[in-house]
């Protein structure tokens, strides 16, 4: 039985542990190496901040021990997700031990200024494939002097992204997600309908008086849980990171795989993988999103339509798919 090594987030709904459970449904035997999400799951930014200051302590360590597990190991592949602190030198070690190789798939922008995603150019160049989630994102990884990168989408996991036994709507519309100004901006912009935001430190991202305050808030939700939280919105909603704002991102894909009605912010990326008024809803500008915030919600049976045309779109779209893709450059 062929056994592959990941690194990634041990966290519920990680894309690490997605591919974990893809690659033990064709047959390969998983070992699972923790990278450190510490501070992810905090709710408080104190407690968040004192996380990350001990996971930053701890990085030289966890690259020491994750090559020494590859040597260890022998794996015929190795996957790292997006393993932005880890050395060049333990990724070479990786490749090394691996018979197969060591592929990274990056579920961000590893050339973000922000330092939570960045990784060194001389790390990626050590990969012997990279994939990444955003096909605009390839011409960069060229120019960083990587030879092997491919596009690969994000996917449903089966085993979290499923319709709700029972859904019981009892609000217009539903997002979940960590709030940053773009998105209270949105958010705002409909904020005379009955909403709910499920999110790490969402009332504190809102200015005190605006209208966005009554809503109702609770807390993050992950894996399994998701698909209730969106099954109690009538419309869930999907709105990009800057980062993301000409591709696509993990909810694209989860939100339909949950049954859910997807009214999502527009792009160029998204517009290929999905049929825009078959398959989800699009918007640009906050005029466009109330006009189809509005006009779905007058129009039940359309919701229920696109949201199942929705599902068939992702129902095979999974992580044992795009594994099959990755060990497909994997040879």
């Amino acid at each position: 039985m062929p056994r592959v090594l990941i690194a990634g987030e041990d966290i519920p709904g990680s894309v690490g542990i997605s591919f974990a459970d893809a690659f033990r449904s064709l047959g390969w035997t998983v070992d699972y190496f923790p990278l450190s999400a510490a501070g992810a799951t905090h709710s408080g930014l104190l407690a968040r901040a004192r996380a990350r200051l001990a996971s930053r302590i701890d990085e030289a360590t966890v690259d020491r021990r994750l090559a020494a597990e590859a040597q260890r190991l022998n794996p015929d592949l190795s996957l790292v997700i997006k393993g932005h602190r880890l050395s060049a030198e333990t990724i070479s070690t990786m490749r090394r031990a691996s018979s197969r190789g060591v592929a990274n798939f990056y579920p961000d922008d590893p050339f973000s200024a922000a330092a939570v995603n960045r990784v060194s150019i001389e790390a990626l160049r050590e990969y012997s494939s990279c994939f990444i989630f955003a096909e605009h994102l390839l011409p960069a990884y060229k120019s960083a002097g990587v030879k092997q990168a491919h596009y690969l989408p994000f996917a449903r996991d089966p085993g979290l992204h499923a319709p709700p036994q029972d859904p019981k709507p009892e609000f217009d519309a539903v997002f979940v997600g960590n709030l940053d100004r773009d998105r209270v901006a949105w958010l705002e912009s409909i904020a005379d309908y009955k909403l709910a935001v499920f999110g790490h430190q969402t009332k504190s991202a809102i200015p005190p008086r605006s209208r966005l305050n009554e809503a109702r808030f609770f807390r993050p939700v992950f894996g399994r849980d998701l698909a209730e939280a969106l099954g109690r919105g009538r419309v869930s909603l999907n709105f990009m990171r800057r980062q993301n704002s000409g591709s696509h991102n993990m909810r694209s894909f989860e939100s339909p795989a949950c049954g859910a009605f997807t009214l999502s912010q527009r792009t160029p990326e998204l517009t290929q993988l999905f049929a825009d008024g078959v398959e989800i809803d699009t918007f640009a500008t906050t005029q466009e999103l109330r006009d189809r915030l509005a006009g779905s919600l007058s129009d039940p049976g359309r919701r229920r339509r696109i949201a199942d045309n929705g599902f068939r779109r992702v129902e095979h779209d999974t992580y044992a798919r795009r594994a099959e893709t990755i060990l497909s450059h994997m040879v």
